[in-house]
C-alpha cells in the first residue's frame, strides 16, 4: 500500500463529508519520511516522546487533523497512545474518526506538512509517517529532476537525532508512486531500501544488505551513532562530482606518467613552475598526450597561458 493510500485509507463508509472528499481530491503527491518502531518497546509517553522530537527539531504544531482541529498536541498523542496499547487497525468500514488522529506542522516553509500512525496487527512494529510536497523537494537542474540538497540536509539531520531514539527500528524514505517500502527480511536479502533519497539502517541490517545487495554502488554509506547507517542516494550532482573526480585523476596521473616522476609529486593544487621536470617540452607533450589518451582538448591559446593545474583542470572541464 502506497503513501498515498494510507493518507486516506480507513475512511470507509462512514463520516465521509464534502469537505474531506475535496480536500482528498486537492492533495498533491507527496515525499515520506517513514519511522519504522518496534511494537515490543512500546512504553507509556512513547508517542509523546515521538512528538517532541519533531518539536525539538523544529517543527512547530499547527493543528490536529480531519475533524482534530481543537485537538492539542498531547491530546493527539495520548489518543494515538491508546490506539497502540490497544494494537488497533483501522478496517474498511469504519469512520476515519475511530482511528489514529493526524496532526498538521509547520516546518522549513513547506506549504504542508503531515504525520499519521499506521499499525497492522500482525506486524511486530507500527510506523509513524511524515509527509511533505513531492514537488517542495525537487530542484531542476539543466533539464533534469534532482532532489533540493538543503531540504534533504535539515531532513536528513532530524532524522539522525531521532534515529538515537531506541525505538526506532529503521528509518526509510520514498515518493508515493515508489514501489512499497520493504520489510526487514527483504532487505537482509538484498533488496532496495526506501532511500528517496535517504535510509538509516541498524548496523547489522546494513551488514547483511551490502552482502546480498547489487545496489550497493547507487549509495554513499555512513556511520551513526546508536550503530546506525544512513545511506544516501547518488543524485544527479553526486554523479557529476564522481566523473569529474575520475578524470581529475586520470589526469594527474598521466602527467606523472609522462614527468616521470613519483605518484603523488602532482595534486590538484601545483603550480607548473614548482615541477623542475614540467619544462616547455614536456608542456606541449603532456597537452598532446592529455587529447590523445583521455579526449581532453585544450585549444592551444589557452594551452599556452596555463601556469597551475587548477588552471589546467578547469580546462579539462574537472572543476
Amino acid at each position: 500500500m502506497k503513501t498515498g493510500e494510507l493518507c486516506y485509507s480507513g475512511l470507509g463508509v462512514l463520516g465521509r463529508t464534502d469537505r474531506i472528499k475535496e480536500r482528498i481530491k486537492e492533495m498533491p503527491a507527496y515525499f515520506s519520511m517513514v519511522f519504522t518502531c518496534k511494537k515490543d518497546m512500546l512504553f507509556e509517553g512513547l508517542v509523546q516522546d515521538f512528538y517532541d522530537s519533531l518539536t525539538d527539531a523544529g517543527f512547530v504544531f499547527q493543528s490536529g487533523y480531519w475533524g482534530y482541529e481543537e485537538d492539542s498536541l498531547s491530546e493527539i498523542a495520548a489518543w494515538n497512545q491508546q490506539k497502540l496499547k490497544a494494537d488497533f487497525e483501522i478496517e474498511v468500514k469504519s469512520s476515519y474518526l475511530t482511528g489514529y488522529k493526524q496532526i498538521m506542522f509547520t516546518y522549513g516553509g513547506f506549504s504542508e506538512v503531515r504525520m499519521f500512525v499506521q499499525n497492522y496487527k500482525e506486524d511486530d512494529t507500527f510506523s509513524f509517517h511524515v509527509v511533505l510536497p513531492e514537488d517542495e523537494m525537487i530542484l531542476w537542474m539543466k533539464g533534469k529532476p534532482d532532489y533540493d540538497r538543503k531540504k534533504v540536509k535539515g531532513l536528513l539531520e532530524i532524522c539522525e537525532r531521532i534515529w538515537q531514539r531506541p525505538y526506532v527500528e529503521r528509518i526509510q524514505t520514498e515518493l508515493e508512486l515508489s514501489d512499497p517500502l520493504p520489510e526487514e527480511e527483504e532487505i537482509r536479502k538484498g533488496a532496495e531500501p526506501g532511500a528517496e533519497p535517504f535510509a538509516i539502517l541498524a548496523g547489522e541490517l546494513w551488514e547483511m544488505w551490502k552482502e546480498n545487495s547489487l545496489y550497493v554502488e547507487k549509495y554513499v554509506c555512513r556511520r551513526i551513532q546508536r550503530d546506525g547507517v544512513i545511506i544516501s542516494r547518488r543524485g544527479a550532482q553526486d554523479k557529476e562530482l564522481a566523473m569529474n573526480q575520475e578524470l581529475q585523476d586520470k589526469i594527474i596521473a598521466l602527467i606523472e606518467e609522462i614527468l616521470m616522476v613519483p605518484s603523488g609529486t602532482i595534486t590538484a593544487d601545483t603550480r607548473i613552475e614548482e615541477v623542475e621536470e614540467w619544462d616547455s617540452l614536456m608542456h606541449v607533450t603532456i597537452i598532446g598526450e592529455l587529447e590523445e589518451q583521455l579526449g581532453v582538448k585544450i585549444p592551444l591559446e589557452d594551452a599556452i597561458e596555463l601556469k597551475s593545474m587548477p588552471e589546467l583542470l578547469e580546462k579539462a572541464g574537472c572543476l
